[in-house]
C-alpha cells in the first residue's frame, strides 16, 4: 500500500469512502420500455492487466536556490563604491562594492621595504669560505710541524759543537742549490711568459700571498708580545727571526729585479712587478725592524695599543685572504696552459726553497754563534711549536663542525629569504580583501550597505544566489530512509502552483540525524529539482513524492479491489455466461509487490479479467440476467467505448453484442 509519512484530508476522504461503499443492485429502465439491469454503484470494474507498481512516500520542505553564498567584508573600512543593486546578475568575478585600502597600501609599502632591506642584508652578509679556510688550517698545521722541525733541528745543533761547521755547510749547500734550481726555473719560466703576461700576475700573485702571510706572522707576534706585558728572550728571538727574513726576502727580490734590469730580453711588465715585490719586500722589513726596535723587556703596552694591534691582525688576515683569492683567480687564468702553470709552480717553489734555504742558513749562523747561551731557548722554542702544533691540529679537527655551522647559516640565509617572500605575498594577498567580488554566476538576492558605510572585518555585504536551479530541503524519518536513495525520481507539487507537478530527483541523503525545526530527529535529504517554474521564491514551501521503488510490467490490480480475511486476499471476479447471466464471485488471490495504488497478483487471476474495483464488504455470489434488443451490454461501467472503465482497458461486452 502507499507509504505516506504526510497524511492529507483528501487521501483520507477517499480511504472513507471506499470502507462505506459497496455494491448494490439498481433498477434501471430505459425510453423503449422497462427492463432491468446491475449497476456497481462503488466504482465500477477493472478489467486486470499488467502495470508498472510503484511505491513513494511524502516529504515536505523548503524551496532553496542551487546555491547561495552571503559575501562578507574581509578588511575594515570605508565603503567607496558600489557597483551593483539588488536582482542584478552578476558573473563570476565581478565587482560588487570596494573597501577604502588608503591604509594597507601605506602597509604594503612598508612591508616592500623590509623586504628589500632584509634581501639586502643577506645579499651582503659574509658567508665562510671552506675551502679557503680549509687550505688555511692545513696550512698552519703544516706550518707549526716545520717549524717544530726547525725548532728540533736548531736545538740538536745547538748541542753539538761538532756539528756547526757541517751544519753552515750543508745550509750553504743548501742555498746554492736552490739558487741554481730557481735560476733554471726561472729561465725556462720567462720563455713560456713572453707571450703571456698572465704569468708575470700569477707571480706577483704569488709573491703577495707569501709576503701577506709574513705580515700577518709579524702582525700575530707583535700583537703576543704586547698581550704579554713582559718581552720575553724567546719572543726578542722571533722578532729578531722575522727581520733577517725580511732582509733575505728584499735581497731576494733587489737581486731578482737587478738581474732582469740588466737582461735586454726582460719586459716592462715584469720589470714592474719586480719593483713592487722589492717594494712589498721593503715594506715587510720596514714593519719588522720597527716591531723589534719598539719591543722591549718591560713592554706594558695599554689595552688601547693591545686593541690596535689586534685590528692590524684582523686587517692583516683580511689582506692574506685576498692575497690568496687572488692567487686563486690568477691561477685559474692559466688553467688551460699546462707548460706554463707547471713552469710558474716549479719557479715558485724553487723562490720558496731558496728564502727558505737563505732563511735556514741566517738562522743557523745566528744559532751557532749564540748557541753557548740560546740552549733553554732553543729547548722553550720546541715546546712552544709542539704546542702549535697541537693548536694547529685541534683546528683543523674542529673544521667539520664549522662546515656545519657554514651549512646551518646558508641554510639559515635562504629560509630568511623565503620567509621574507611569502610574509611581502601574504599582504600583497591582502588587496583582494578591500574588492567584493562575484564567487560564482547568480542573481545579487540582498545587498547591505551603501557608499559611506563604514564595514569591520565580518560584515555582511550582499548574498548571491545560483537560480539556475532549485532543491527542496527536507527530513525523512527512520522508518523510510532506507527506501529513499540518491538518483530516485519525485513529483513536487507547490500550493502556489495548484494542481501543477513538477519532476525532480533525489539528490542528497544524509547518513546523520539532523532534528528539524519542530525539534523531531530525523535525516536530512535534498530533492533536486529538475524541471521548475521560472517565479520561485527562496523559502517556498513544497511536497515531494519520492518513488522508492518500481516494479515494471507487473500483473496488478487497485489496491480497493482487495479484501482481506482471516490472513487471506480475495478480490469480486465478474463473469457472463452464454445465457447472459452476470455474475459476481470472490476468488482468493496470492499478492505481491504493493504499491501506492495498485497491488501485484502473483496468482488468482489473469490479465483480462474483469474484478469489482472495490471490493464488496458483504462475502456473497450473485447471478442475474438481462437481455436487450440490439445487444449492447447493459451494465454501465463495463459496456465498450468512451464510458469504459478506468485503468481497465476496453469496456466489457456481453456475447451477441456490437
Amino acid at each position: 500500500m502507499k507509504k505516506k509519512r504526510v497524511i492529507m484530508a483528501l487521501t483520507a476522504l477517499i480511504i472513507v469512502g471506499a470502507a462505506v461503499a459497496g455494491y448494490v443492485w439498481v433498477k434501471a429502465k430505459n425510453s423503449s420500455g422497462s427492463r432491468t439491469g446491475i449497476t456497481f454503484a462503488a466504482g465500477g470494474v477493472y478489467m486486470v492487466a499488467a502495470k508498472d507498481v510503484a511505491t513513494t512516500t511524502t516529504v515536505s520542505g523548503t524551496i532553496h536556490p542551487l546555491r547561495t553564498v552571503t559575501l562578507t567584508a574581509k578588511a575594515a573600512g570605508t565603503i567607496i563604491a558600489v557597483t551593483k543593486k539588488e536582482g542584478d546578475k552578476v558573473a563570476a568575478g565581478d565587482v560588487i562594492a570596494r573597501i577604502d585600502s588608503t591604509d594597507y597600501e601605506a602597509d604594503l609599502a612598508a612591508a616592500e621595504s623590509r623586504y628589500r632591506s632584509t634581501m639586502i642584508s643577506l645579499e651582503t652578509a659574509q658567508t665562510t669560505d671552506l675551502v679557503a679556510a680549509k687550505t688555511q688550517l692545513e696550512n698552519a698545521v703544516k706550518q707549526a710541524q716545520t717549524q717544530l722541525l726547525s725548532a728540533e733541528i736548531s736545538l740538536k745543533n745547538g748541542s753539538d759543537p761538532d756539528a756547526d761547521a757541517q751544519t753552515i755547510t750543508n745550509l750553504q749547500n743548501q742555498v746554492t742549490d736552490a739558487q741554481e734550481n730557481l735560476a733554471t726555473a726561472q729561465k725556462s719560466l720567462k720563455k713560456l711568459q713572453d707571450n703571456d703576461t698572465s704569468a708575470l700576475q700569477l707571480e706577483q700573485a704569488d709573491f703577495s700571498v707569501k709576503q701577506a702571510e709574513f705580515n700577518l706572522s709579524m702582525a700575530q707576534t707583535k700583537l703576543a708580545t704586547l698581550k704579554a706585558q713582559d718581552v720575553t728572550e724567546a719572543q726578542l728571538t722571533t722578532l729578531q727571526n722575522q727581520v733577517n727574513q725580511a732582509k733575505s726576502s728584499l735581497l731576494s727580490a733587489q737581486v731578482s729585479l737587478k738581474e732582469a734590469a740588466q737582461s735586454t730580453t726582460t719586459s716592462d711588465d715584469r720589470l714592474v712587478i719586480l719593483q713592487n715585490q722589492v717594494d712589498q719586500a721593503q715594506s715587510s722589513l720596514d714593519q719588522a725592524q720597527d716591531n723589534l726596535s719598539n719591543a722591549s723587556m718591560d713592554n706594558k703596552a695599554t689595552q688601547d695599543e693591545i686593541d690596535a694591534q689586534a685590528m692590524a691582525v684582523e686587517s692583516a688576515q683580511m689582506a692574506l685572504a685576498n692575497a690568496e683569492a687572488n692567487y686563486k683567480t690568477t691561477a685559474a687564468s692559466l688553467a688551460d696552459n699546462d707548460s706554463l702553470t707547471a713552469a710558474q709552480l716549479t719557479a715558485t717553489k724553487a723562490e720558496r726553497s731558496l728564502a727558505t734555504a737563505q732563511a735556514n742558513l741566517v738562522a743557523g749562523q745566528k744559532t751557532i754563534a749564540n748557541k753557548a747561551d740560546n740552549v733553554k731557548l732553543l729547548e722553550a722554542n720546541v715546546e712552544q711549536a709542539k704546542a702549535s702544533v697541537k693548536t694547529a691540529q685541534a683546528n683543523l679537527a674542529a673544521f667539520p663542525e664549522t662546515e656545519r655551522k657554514a651549512e646551518l647559516q646558508i641554510q639559515s640565509n635562504e629560509e630568511a629569504k623565503k620567509q621574507g617572500l611569502i610574509s611581502l605575498n601574504a599582504t600583497k594577498e591582502l588587496a583582494e580583501n578591500y574588492v567584493i567580488t562575484a564567487p560564482l554566476t547568480g542573481t545579487i538576492t540582498a545587498l547591505n550597505v551603501t557608499v559611506g558605510d563604514n564595514a569591520s572585518v565580518g560584515t555582511s555585504v550582499a548574498t548571491l544566489s545560483d537560480i539556475t536551479g532549485w532543491y527542496i530541503s527536507a527530513y525523512v524519518d527512520e522508518v523510510d530512509i532506507l527506501n529513499v536513495k540518491n538518483g530516485e525520481d519525485a513529483s513536487v507539487t507547490m500550493d502556489q502552483y495548484s494542481g501543477k507537478t513538477f519532476a525532480g530527483k533525489v539528490s542528497y541523503v544524509s547518513h546523520s540525524l539532523g532534528t528539524t525545526s519542530n525539534s523531531v530527529s530525523a535525516y536530512p535529504i535534498k530533492v533536486l529539482m529538475t524541471e521548475s517554474p521560472s517565479t520561485l521564491v527562496d523559502g517556498m514551501s513544497a511536497d515531494a513524492d519520492i518513488t522508492v521503488s518500481v516494479a515494471k510490467g507487473v500483473l496488478a490490480v487497485p489496491s480497493t479491489a482487495i479484501i482481506t480475511s482471516n490472513g487471506k486476499s480475495y478480490v469480486d471476479i465478474i463473469a457472463m455466461g452464454t445465457d447472459k447471466k452476470i455474475t459476481t464471485s470472490r476468488v482468493e488471490v496470492k499478492t505481491g509487490i504493493e504499491g501506492d495504488e495498485y497491488v501485484g497478483i502473483t496468482s488468482g487471476l489473469k490479465a483480462g479479467d474483469r474484478i469489482l474495483r472495490k471490493a464488496s464488504t458483504t462475502a456473497t455470489t450473485t447471478s442475474t440476467s438481462s437481455t436487450q434488443s440490439d445487444g449492447t451490454g447493459i451494465l454501465p461501467g463495463i459496456t465498450g467505448g468512451a464510458g469504459g472503465p478506468r485503468d481497465g482497458g476496453a469496456g466489457f461486452t456481453p456475447p451477441g453484442g456490437n
